[in-house]
């Protein structure tokens, strides 16, 4: 077989030809069509096909690199030869290489690797004499144009790896990009990674936005740095201005990002997201005009049941707001929109936080962590905004829980996971306080406090526990705020909060303006005790010439069945502040709560329980029993059959809970409720002895002595 020895025109070297009759898939035959005089040569009536030892290069196709001509041609007809011959990587050999025009990706799958790129060091690179000139590859981009376009076509992996992504007229207003991803595919493409790469002057570095909202998943961005960019990596919206383009996992990791407007602007579902050991110094202001609604975040980023790992991160020199994260979705605008039938306050939406250095956020009314709608582990001593979160655990060694603004407005619930019921009262920033009981036969007596047991519940509706008395108070207040103690047995369940506010003026009482107000939880998954902190803004509630003003508080619980959540009959309210007119008032939010210590004789008791009734009197149970309220199981009846553990039919099923002790009609045993399915199925401690028939039922009460 003949070949031929060949000077290469561009890049001088010596290269061979071996003769061939197919084209690269062994397949076609070889005509004139397919010959692209870089790879594949007619000579003398017959093909020849460059013999490749390393990569295939730009350079093969024309490019020269000087940083004056543009070699956009060149670098497309590399591009277009390697996705259309399924060549899996086009190297760029050191140089300066200007693109007039952006370079079109049609299918994707090629990797682009550079030959090197300044990765910090050019902070101090000029400032050292002598030195050798730099040696690496950068792609020089004019402004409103991209380096890399990946069409709507695009369906294989993206990966490009040591490449300088330079602005040629720096940082100008615009849409200058980097790496503009609009792929359609709804496969997605994946993976996309970018590695040791240098971004600086863009209006965006690396761009997704398409109108199809989720197109691209494992993205993967790595040893980077980017550098006096307005957006470092930006997801858009689709056409709708309203739907995101979601990537389903997402590692930023060994970046160096200094001086940028925006460093992450982003929406994530589903798989893991890991913001970890980078470096964030310096902010800068964008370069588009004033009218652009400002971006006050350096991390800003929305999710969709997945789990955000940020740990180990720098910041230095920043004057901008550190890191948002939330579960509520926003507008392009930047404003809440519906999140009815999403993934918002679930909690699968969750937030580790660890190892992270925000000393060197430097301006004044500075947040480093604004938090919406999720469960937060959080290991450092940052401050944390929140609203509508769950603090399943918080290593802070300061009190770090304030309100973020929309909290401020409308008021949350803070559910503290990582509580073990103890007075947390030690903070001055209460005002009022007071501590009231309700009272309630499906009451249980555990671990010396009295709970209200809730549960055997249709799931189409809501269970409501009403705080009873209300708490009064006079002068300004800022904030209103109440705890309940919550002991959570099983499964999952949703709980709102309410507060109902009146006051009193010249002996009238007046409802305040729009009374109940209504406050927005989230899903509640860790079992154990838990503290639900209520907090509503009190400043448009009361009139300034009241005699005295007055709230209570409940909460609504949503998806109960079989689930046997404890409320305890201890509640406490509060207040916040007095100056309702101070906007910058922000107190800490603690899990404020305080047992009265005392119980009332009323529901289900266990043999060898002792308690301080609400007389003062020293109380020791002799036998098991439940101590009705008065009239609570009128008209409720049961019926069952000789030989089963369980009763056959209820009524009012809600007024059944496990633990308490029944007797059916004129029958003498004592049965127990151990257990309960599907909200109306009552599982015994013992099998029937009788059968009975829409029997009245009542409670067995317990023997209790008074010492």
């Amino acid at each position: 077989m003949s070949y031929l020895l060949i000077i290469d025109k561009y890049t001088g070297e010596q290269c061979k030809y071996v003769e061939t009759e197919k084209w690269y898939d062994n397949t076609t035959l070889m005509d004139d069509s397919l010959c692209d005089h870089v790879i594949y040569i007619q000579h003398e009536h017959k093909y020849y096909k460059r013999v490749l030892n390393d990569y295939i290069t730009v350079k093969m196709f024309g490019a020269i690199g000087d940083g004056l001509t543009d070699d956009s041609e060149a670098i497309q007809k590399a591009v277009d030869f390697c996705e259309k011959t399924s060549q899996k990587t086009l190297f760029f050999p050191p140089g300066n290489y200007l693109l007039n025009t952006p370079i079109q990706n049609t299918r994707g799958g090629v990797k682009f690797i550079g030959s090197g790129a300044f990765l910090r060091e050019e902070s101090w690179w000029n400032a050292q004499q002598p030195h050798s000139p730099f040696s690496g590859c950068s792609l020089i981009v004019p402004q409103n144009s991209s380096a890399f376009v990946f069409k709507s076509t695009v369906t294989d992996p993206v990966f490009m790896e040591s490449i300088q992504f330079l602005a040629k007229e720096g940082r100008t207003a615009g849409s200058t990009f980097a790496i503009d991803f609009k792929s359609e595919f709804d496969g997605p493409v994946w993976p996309f990674v970018v590695r040791d790469c240098h971004f600086r002057g863009f209006n965006r570095a690396i761009s997704f936005k398409s109108s199809n909202a989720y197109n691209v998943a494992s993205v993967q961005i790595t040893g980077c740095a980017f550098s006096q960019n307005d957006e470092c990596v930006y997801f858009g919206f689709t056409d709708d201005n309203e739907k995101r383009n979601v990537c389903w996992g997402f590692l930023f990791e060994n970046n160096k990002c200094h001086d940028n407007a925006r460093i992450i602007y982003g929406s994530f579902a589903k798989d893991l997201v890991k913001i970890v050991n980078n470096n964030f110094e310096g902010t800068i202001d964008y370069i588009s005009p004033p009218s652009e609604k400002p971006k006050p975040y350096a991390i800003d980023i929305e999710i969709s049941n997945c789990t955000v790992h940020f740990f180990g991160n720098h910041f230095e020199s920043m004057r901008s707001n550190a890191v948002y994260i939330s579960s509520l979705p926003k507008n392009s605008n930047g404003d809440y929109i519906s999140f009815s039938n999403t993934t918002a306050l679930s909690n699968q939406n969750r937030v580790e936080i660890s190892g992270n250095n925000t000393d060197g956020m430097i301006a004044d009314h500075v947040l480093e962590y604004d938090l919406s709608g999720l469960q937060i582990i959080n290991k450092d001593s940052s401050n944390l905004y929140i609203y509508s979160c769950e603090i399943v655990e918080n290593l802070s060694a300061t009190s770090n829980i304030f309100l973020n603004e929309f909290a401020k407005k409308n008021g949350t619930i803070i559910k503290f996971s990582d509580t073990d019921g103890d007075s947390y009262l030690f903070n001055n920033a209460l005002k009022n306080i007071s501590t009231v009981k309700v009272s309630s036969s499906k009451t249980l007596y555990i671990d010396e406090e009295q709970y209200d047991s809730f549960g055997n519940k249709d799931n189409n509706f809501a269970a409501f526990f009403n705080g009873g008395y209300s708490m009064t108070f006079k002068g300004k207040s800022k904030y209103i705020g109440a705890t309940f103690k919550v002991n959570q047995r099983l499964g999952n369940f949703i709980a709102d909060g309410f507060f109902s506010s009146f006051y009193n003026e010249n002996n009238n009482t007046i409802p305040s303006p729009g009374t109940p107000k209504y406050v927005t939880g989230m899903l509640s998954q860790k079992a154990g005790k838990s503290l639900f902190v209520l907090i509503y803004p009190s400043t448009d509630l009361y009139s300034a010439t009241s005699d005295f003003n007055a709230f209570y508080a409940g909460i609504s619980l949503y998806n109960l069945q079989e689930k046997n959540t404890l409320i305890a009959t201890d509640i406490t309210y509060f207040t916040m502040g007095d100056d309702e007119n101070d906007n910058d008032y922000n107190p800490n939010i603690l899990p404020y709560y305080q047992k009265s210590n005392v119980v009332e004789k009323v529901g289900t008791f266990e043999k060898g329980q002792t308690f301080v009734d609400t007389a003062g009197n020293f109380n020791v149970v002799k036998q098991s029993g439940t101590i009705d309220s008065g009239s609570f199981l009128n008209n409720v009846t049961a019926s069952g059959t000789i030989g089963k553990e369980y009763l056959d039919s209820v009524s009012n099923s809600e007024k059944f809970t496990i633990g308490q002790y029944l007797k059916f009609g004129n029958l003498p045993d004592v049965y127990r409720i151990v257990g309960c399915k599907n909200g109306t199925k009552f599982y015994l401690n013992k099998n029937l002895t009788s059968s009975f028939s829409n029997s009245p039922v009542t409670f067995s009460t317990p023997t209790i002595s008074v010492i």
